[in-house]
């Protein structure tokens, strides 16, 4: 169907609703396996889904996302849009250059995770919202991906393969 215009809750190609945590799940896990076949994507799965708790407040110790922006469907689009540059990337680069299935994991949990520190912990209640923690939401995601790592340990099974 063409439309005179893109709908906002979809993709750049009209084609992936960028609203719906299970359509972008789908296309990220289909362009993983297509880029790296042969490696595994149940980090990636879990991750998608441990995103999607987090943002809606299903996830025990948070509130979930408030903020007007930064929001599920952002995150969303960012890790629709890394997924694609990253395929496009390993489908052109010499051998010597590849970025592999663990770095490529690496980059699309990041982006899953990257506003995470917009969302409030229980603690933070009295918080009025996320935006309040504008200045140092880049820091509060990575520590949120740290103890996410720790906890739950993609990010640390992705570094124990990768050698660091």
């Amino acid at each position: 169907m063409t439309h005179a215009y893109r709908r906002s809750n979809y993709d750049v190609t009209d084609t992936v609703q960028v609203s719906s945590p299970a359509a972008v799940r789908a296309a990220v896990l289909e362009l993983y396996a297509s880029t790296w076949p042969g490696a595994r994507p149940g980090i990636l799965e879990t991750a998608t889904h441990d995103f999607e708790k987090l943002f809606t407040g299903a996830m025990p110790g948070y509130l979930g996302v408030d903020t007007v922006y930064h929001d599920l469907q952002h995150s969303l689009d960012m890790v629709l849009a890394t997924a694609r540059l990253l395929a496009g990337y390993e489908r052109l680069a010499a051998e010597d250059m590849a970025i592999g299935p663990e770095r490529g994991l690496m980059g699309l949990v990041s982006a899953l995770f990257h506003d995470s520190g917009y969302i409030r912990e229980e603690s933070e209640s009295v918080v009025p919202n996320g935006a309040v923690f504008t200045r140092n939401h880049v820091t509060r995601s990575a520590l949120f991906l740290a103890r996410y790592g720790r906890e739950r340990s993609p990010a640390s099974s992705c570094r124990r393969r990768a050698g660091r």
